[in-house]
C-alpha cells in the first residue's frame, strides 16, 4: 500500500512537472526554467509526497526520529533549495526506498547540526548535476538503477544560466541544458566563427549585481569560436573590451560568455535583424532629404564607436586600452532600431580578428590579438571566386598587405572610408549601384594589375608602394555630378563628404588619415545640411517636412530626381513607359511611395527603383495587371496596402488587389478579391476613394442624369466576406 500510495504520488507530480517543461516534446532538448520546481513542489505537495513514503501503520516520527513530521521536512526542503534535486528524482522514477534516502541524507539533520554536508571535502552533496558516487551516498549503494536513472534526468533540471557580465564556464556539457526555447537558427559565418539566432528562457538571463532576470524570452545572438592555446589568460583581457565598464551605443554590447567543454567559447549578444550589408541589399534608399540626413547620422555614430574602441576604453587598473577593430566592414556593422530617436543605430560587431593594447603610464606594455585565442574558421571551398574577391578584404587598408602588425587605429580608418564610400554610392543608386562599383574595382584591378581583387587601393608588386584607385575617384565624380541634377544644395553636401574621404580618410600613408571623432563631426555637418535642405523644402510655396503623406513624398521625388537645376533655369526630364498606350490615370499611395498608372486595359505599379538614372530613359514596373473582357479599367485608388479599381461594366464590379500580401515577394499584383456592389448603372462607378486611414472604400454610382448613390464599406468587412484570388486576371511581376 505504501508503495502504490507513493507511485499515486509521484506520477501526479510527474504529470504536473512534466506539463511546465520547457521543450517537453524533445526528450533531449527538454528543460525546466528556473522556478519550475518551486512553482510544482510548493509546500502542499511536499507534505504529499513526504506522506508517501510512510507505510501503513507507521509514521514520519518513526521512521526519521522524534519530532520529525511532514511540516518540518516540507519546511526545511525549502530552506535549503532542494527543489530541482527533489524534482529530478521524481522525474526520473526513483523508487521509494531512495526518497527515503532522500530524507534521510538531506533533510533529517538539522541546520545547527552540520548542514550543508559536503561531498569530498568541498562540494556540497546536494549540488547539481551530480556524480555516481554522490548519489550512492544519498540513495544507498543498492539503489544502482535510481542512481543511473537520475543521472540521465538530471540534464533536464539543470538549465545553463547566462550572467550579465559573466564568463559562464561548462565543464561537462551534458550533464547540463542549453535553456533555449527552440533550436538555434544559423545567420552567418566569419573567419573565426559561427553565429546563432537563440532564445533564451524567462529567468535565465541574470544579473548578480541586480539580483533580476529576464521576464520574457530573449531573442539574441550567440556567436561560436573554437579555442585554441593559452585561451584563458588571453581571455581576462579580451572581455575588458567585451565587458568594459564604459559603453558606447555604437558597439555591441556583450552580454557575457559561455565555455562550453575544453573547446567551445560563446560570445552572446543583442540580436538584430540584419547587417548594414544586408539591409542595403533590401531596403531602398530614401528619397527625402530627411531620410539621407538621418543614414548620414547613422554612419557619424560608426565613427564614434571606433573613437571609443581607440581611446575611450580602460582596464580595472584605470590603465588606457586601445583596440583596433582591424575587420570594418557592412556585414560586420549591425542595424538595430534606435528607442530613444525613433529612427535606426548601427553598431559596430565582430572583433573576431582585433588587437588590443594596453598602456601603463603612456607606455605600451602588451600588444595581444584577439584572434590568436580562436581557431580560424577553414574557408568554404564551395563559394566562388568572384564572391571571394568581392567581400573578402574589399575593407582593409593598404597596410594588410604587408603585416598585420602594421595595421593600427589608422587602418580602421581606411575601412571606415570605404564604408562612407559605399553608403554614399547606396544613397544615390541604391544596391545596383553598389555592385556596378564593386565590379568597376574589381575590373581596374585585373586591368592594372592582373589580379583579379576588389580593393579601394591597386596592389602594387612591393606591397609596401600600393596604388590610389581610380574607381573611387570616378565613382564619387559620378555621385557628386547626380546630386548637382537633383539640387546644387545636395550637390554640396555630397562633394563635402566625398571630399573628406578622399583628402582626409583614403590617404595611402596610415599618418595622413583623419581621426575617428574628425570623421564623426564631418558626417554630423553633412547630416546637420542635409536636415536644412528637408526643411527649406518646408517653406511656403514648397512642401512640409511634418506632412509625411505620399503626394508629398513624390512631389520631393520629383523635384529632386525629374527637376534638375541648373544656374539660370530649371528642366525636367522625361521617362518613357514601355508599350505604353494612351494613359487613363495615375494614383499615389497615401503613405509609401508606389504609384499606380493604368491604361484602359492594364494597371502598372511603380516605386522609386523604377525611374533609371541618366542616361537610361525607360521606366520599369515592379507588377502589371491586364483587364479581361471588353470593359476597361476607369479609376484606381492606393494605400499602403491595397490597390482598388473599378471598371466601366454596368454590373459595377470593384477589384481590390492586397498588393503586399501576395505568393509573390515585394509588391504584386497576384492577389486580388472582387465583389459587385448592390447598384446598376448604365455608365459603371463613377468614382472611387479610400478614407485617410485606409480602412473605409467609398464609391459614387451614377443613377440617373440627376442623382447619385454614395456606397461605403469597411475594408476589412469585404475581405473577410470574399475568397482570396490568385491570378484572377492577368498580373506580371518583374
Amino acid at each position: 500500500m505504501a508503495s502504490s500510495s507513493y507511485e499515486e504520488v509521484r506520477k501526479d507530480l510527474y504529470t504536473q512537472i512534466h506539463d511546465k517543461l520547457e521543450r517537453r516534446d524533445t526528450i533531449d532538448r527538454r528543460f525546466a526554467r528556473i522556478g519550475t520546481a518551486e512553482a510544482v513542489l510548493g509546500p502542499s505537495n511536499l507534505r504529499r509526497l513526504f506522506c508517501s513514503i510512510v507505510p501503513l501503520g507507521d509514521s514520519l516520527e518513526k521512521l526519521f526520529g522524534e519530532s520529525i513530521t511532514a511540516d518540518v521536512l516540507a519546511s526545511r526542503a525549502e530552506e535549503r533549495g532542494l527543489h530541482n534535486f527533489l524534482a529530478t528524482l521524481i522525474y526520473a522514477g526513483c523508487s521509494i526506498e531512495s526518497a527515503r534516502g532522500f530524507i534521510a541524507t538531506l533533510l533529517i539533520r538539522p541546520a545547527s547540526d552540520g548542514w550543508p554536508i559536503y561531498y569530498e571535502g568541498h562540494n556540497r552533496i546536494d549540488k547539481l548535476p551530480a556524480g555516481t558516487e554522490q548519489l550512492k551516498q544519498i540513495f544507498g549503494t543498492d539503489n544502482e538503477l535510481d542512481v543511473i536513472r537520475f543521472r540521465d534526468t538530471q540534464p533536464c533540471f539543470c538549465p545553463i544560466v547566462l550572467y550579465k557580465g559573466e564568463d559562464v564556464r561548462i565543464t561537462d556539457g551534458e550533464k547540463q541544458r542549453l535553456p533555449y526555447m527552440s533550436d538555434e537558427v544559423y545567420i552567418d559565418r566569419g573567419s573565426y566563427g559561427m553565429v546563432y539566432r537563440v532564445v533564451i528562457a524567462k529567468g535565465h538571463l541574470a544579473n548578480r549585481h541586480s539580483s533580476m532576470a529576464n521576464t520574457e524570452p530573449v531573442t539574441m545572438a550567440r556567436k561560436d569560436f573554437k579555442k585554441i592555446h593559452d585561451f584563458q589568460k588571453e581571455y581576462e583581457v579580451i572581455k575588458h573590451i567585451l565587458c568594459a565598464d564604459r559603453k558606447s551605443k555604437n558597439i555591441v554590447e556583450t552580454f557575457g560568455s559561455l565555455q562550453l567543454d575544453q573547446t567551445t567559447f560563446s560570445l552572446f549578444m543583442a540580436y538584430a535583424e540584419c547587417d548594414l550589408r544586408e539591409w542595403m541589399r533590401r531596403t531602398e534608399p530614401p528619397v527625402l532629404e530627411s531620410g539621407k540626413s538621418d543614414i548620414l547620422k547613422s554612419a557619424s555614430g560608426l565613427a564614434d564607436g571606433l573613437k571609443f574602441l581607440h581611446s575611450d576604453i580602460r582596464d580595472p587598473n584605470g590603465n588606457r586600452m586601445v583596440c583596433y577593430h582591424m575587420d570594418l566592414k557592412p556585414a560586420n556593422i549591425l542595424v538595430f532600431p534606435d528607442t530613444e530617436q525613433g529612427k535606426m543605430l548601427w553598431k559596430i560587431s565582430d572583433f573576431g580578428m582585433s588587437r588590443i593594447k594596453v598602456s601603463h603610464h603612456h607606455t605600451v606594455t602588451s600588444d595581444r590579438d584577439i584572434s590568436a585565442v580562436f581557431e580560424k574558421r577553414a574557408e568554404d571551398t564551395s563559394v566562388s571566386h568572384t564572391v571571394n574577391r568581392r567581400f573578402e578584404g574589399s575593407y582593409l587598408a593598404p597596410e594588410s598587405d604587408i603585416s598585420v602588425r602594421k595595421m593600427n587605429e589608422k587602418s580602421d580608418i581606411w575601412s571606415l572610408g570605404c564604408v562612407i564610400s559605399v553608403v554614399m554610392t547606396y544613397l544615390a543608386q541604391g544596391q545596383n549601384g553598389i555592385e556596378e562599383y564593386a565590379e568597376d574595382r574589381a575590373d581596374v584591378s585585373m586591368q592594372s594589375t592582373g589580379k583579379d581583387t576588389d580593393r579601394f587601393f591597386l596592389v602594387s608588386r612591393d606591397p609596401t608602394r600600393p596604388r590610389p584607385h581610380p574607381a573611387i575617384k570616378k565613382n564619387h565624380k559620378s555621385l557628386i555630378t547626380e546630386a548637382n541634377r537633383r539640387s546644387s544644395g545636395e550637390g554640396s553636401v555630397v562633394e563635402r563628404v566625398l571630399s573628406c574621404v578622399e583628402e582626409k580618410v583614403l590617404q595611402l600613408e596610415p599618418r595622413r588619415r583623419e581621426s575617428a571623432g574628425y570623421i564623426s563631426n564631418k558626417l554630423l555637418d553633412a547630416s546637420a545640411a542635409y536636415r536644412k535642405l528637408s526643411e527649406d523644402l518646408g517653406n511656403p510655396g514648397s512642401y512640409t517636412t511634418s506632412q509625411t503623406t505620399s503626394r508629398n513624398a513624390f512631389s520631393r521625388f520629383w523635384h529632386g530626381t525629374f527637376h534638375r537645376q541648373k544656374p539660370d533655369s530649371p528642366k525636367i526630364e522625361s521617362w518613357i513607359v514601355p508599350d505604353s498606350k494612351s494613359a487613363v490615370g495615375c494614383s499615389i499611395a497615401p503613405d509609401e511611395f508606389v504609384i499606380a498608372h493604368w491604361t484602359d486595359t492594364r494597371i502598372s505599379l511603380y516605386n522609386s527603383q523604377s525611374f533609371p538614372q541618366y542616361p537610361h530613359r525607360e521606366m520599369n514596373f515592379i507588377a502589371e495587371c491586364g483587364l479581361k473582357g471588353t470593359d476597361s479599367w476607369k479609376s484606381v485608388k492606393l494605400n499602403e496596402s491595397y490597390l482598388i479599381a473599378s471598371t466601366t461594366s454596368h454590373h459595377s464590379p470593384v477589384y481590390l488587389f492586397d498588393i503586399k500580401g501576395g505568393n509573390l515577394p515585394g509588391l504584386s499584383l497576384d492577389l486580388s478579391y472582387d465583389f459587385v456592389l448592390p447598384v446598376h448603372s448604365s455608365t459603371g462607378i463613377h468614382q472611387i476613394a479610400v478614407s485617410p486611414g485606409g480602412k473605409v472604400l467609398a464609391c459614387v454610382v451614377s443613377r440617373d442624369a440627376k442623382r447619385s448613390w454614395v456606397l461605403y464599406a469597411d475594408i476589412n468587412n469585404l475581405i473577410s466576406r470574399q475568397v482570396r484570388r490568385y491570378s484572377y486576371l492577368m498580373s506580371k511581376i518583374k
